[in-house]
């Protein structure tokens, strides 16, 4: 036969229960919410001694193993004869757990249910309810939902004012609930790479010499690739709070989706040409000389998909907000690709898979709303490293809505 003690919570049901002379006690967590909370607990009817039930009074007693100072709590339960149970299914009694003025130490309390043989003046310990005391952690909402307009740090030229970086960041909290949620729409620049290559054979100049023949000088060059791209992304994660270093920062667990589209900008440039030979062909030009440029620029666009798990830390004060992002998992790329078919060019997209791994960090300043942001990521197959440095201004937009409100009110 099974004795049941229900503990009701203003967030729900949770019990332990008795089984023959003792309890299999589950471990309940309570969580302050930064005033004085009450909970209702409820006894139901158990197997107790069957005669002589009024020489027994059953009980409700802290340990003294509680860490909780009694000065914290008030538990108003009165001792009650087993013959009351006769009558009643339960019998409730209530905690009243008190404010708690420091944030990051948990405590627990131990209730003993016991049986005082009033007869035989002897009190036995039936089983022991431990109760988990979590902290009061107040959720930092001064930073969830921020908008962020700046620039780009140009890793190839340095900064331009003309590279416009802008971002819209929401962070919900996991803390009220067991869930949280972070989104990230923006826009930005990243650095790709620099490839240096020595060609040969590099046609560096031709001249016409008649209507059906050239001189055509030659060189070797050193062909130096600089590819940047300009993208629009959006991301978002499911959080899910991992450990809780104390009441300003924590670690999470992320599930993370993220949609790209890149306008790729490769800028090709020959230097440090060195000349090798100039020879005759029979080749007809319509102008006196062709100079072939030594700078070129070509575009492309290309869309990638990421999903994958990760890592989410953050800490957050009234003067400062650090997050810090890592995740990896598997990207699928569509990169254009360029082939020749009856003299017409035409493009193709071609889809990559990869595994791809990412780093991403925002620091932001509570006064004067300055962020720094940076992000690394590259895939493990097809190696493809993009870096981006930021400096923004953050704007709070939770309340943005108040601009349209009248200004009097009649």
């Amino acid at each position: 036969m099974k004795r049941i003690i229900f503990i009701l919570i203003s967030l729900g049901i949770v019990s332990f229960k008795l089984q023959g002379q003792s309890f299999n006690v589950d471990k309940d967590t309570l969580q302050r919410t930064g005033k004085t909370g009450i909970y209702t607990f409820s006894i139901l009817k158990a197997k107790l001694p069957t005669q002589d039930a009024k020489n027994y009074i059953l009980e409700l007693n802290p340990d003294r193993k509680s860490s909780l100072n009694t000065s914290d709590y008030i538990l108003s339960y009165k001792p009650i004869n087993l013959t009351t149970l006769e009558d009643k299914e339960k019998i409730s009694f209530y905690l009243e757990l008190k404010e708690d003025s420091i944030q990051d130490r948990p405590r627990n309390l131990l209730l003993n249910l016991t049986l005082n043989d009033t007869v035989k003046k002897e009190k036995t310990n039936t089983d022991q309810l431990d109760l988990h005391i979590l902290p009061f952690s107040k959720v930092n909402t001064q930073y969830a939902y921020l908008a962020y307009i700046g620039t780009n740090f140009d890793l190839v030229d340095g900064i331009k004012t003309n590279n416009l970086f802008f971002a819209a960041n929401v962070y919900l909290d996991p803390m009220p609930k067991k869930t949280g949620w972070y989104l990230s729409l923006y826009g930005n620049r990243t650095f790709t790479a620099t490839d240096s290559t020595q060609v040969s054979g590099r046609e560096q100049r031709i001249e016409r010499i008649n209507a059906d023949s050239v001189l055509v000088y030659r060189e070797n060059a050193t062909l130096v690739r600089t590819s940047v791209s300009d993208n629009l992304g959006a991301h978002t994660s499911f959080l899910w709070n991992l450990t809780n270093f104390n009441s300003n920062t924590k670690l999470m667990v992320s599930a993370s989706t993220e949609f790209i589209w890149r306008r790729t900008q490769v800028n090709s440039l020959y230097k440090d040409g060195v000349p090798t030979d100039t020879v005759g062909i029979a080749r007809p030009i319509r102008t006196s000389i062709i100079q072939p440029p030594n700078n070129f620029t070509t575009y492309s666009n290309e869309f990638s998909f990421n999903i994958g798990p990760g890592l989410f830390l953050s800490h957050q004060t009234k003067n400062m907000s650090v997050r810090l992002q890592v995740s990896s998992g598997y990207i699928s790329e569509y990169i254009p690709r360029y082939k020749t078919l009856n003299s017409v060019l035409e493009r193709n997209y071609h889809n990559q898979s990869d595994v791809y791994f990412l780093g991403r960090a925002w620091i932001t300043e509570a006064t004067s709303g300055i962020t720094l942001q940076a992000e690394v990521t590259n895939t493990l197959i097809h190696p493809r490293p993009f870096f981006s440095v930021t400096l923004s201004k953050a704007i709070n937009f939770k309340n943005l809505g108040t601009i349209f409100s009248p200004i009097t009110t009649r």
